[in-house]
């Protein structure tokens, strides 16, 4: 059997291992999330830099809508040159084939 002045310093040096142990886990989650909490900052901050560039990148409907109409204006023209240059090349075909 043990004696009683042994059995408290038995307890106090298991409480002093679990101590130690709860210190170190509280210290080791204290730093993963200090850890966490920077990356996330650091992404956050990735974030914003890029929705500042959209920002100042920002184009209104208006001139949307000019772009839209030059190049619309654009493509009728070309639509228009094409079909000239058939138009030109069947007209000298027939005029080829009256010869």
């Amino acid at each position: 059997m043990t004696t009683p002045s042994s059995e408290p310093s038995a307890n106090s040096r298991i409480n002093q291992v679990w101590e130690k142990f709860a210190i170190w886990a509280c210290s080791a989650i204290i730093a993963l999330l200090v850890i966490g909490y920077q990356d996330q900052k650091s992404k956050v901050d990735k974030l914003e830099e890029k929705v500042q560039i959209l920002y100042q990148e920002k184009v209104s409907k208006n001139e949307l809508k000019d772009v839209e109409q030059r190049l619309m204006t654009r493509i009728e023209a070309g639509n228009a040159d094409i079909l000239a240059r058939i138009d030109l090349i069947i007209s000298t075909s027939r005029f080829q084939e009256r010869k």
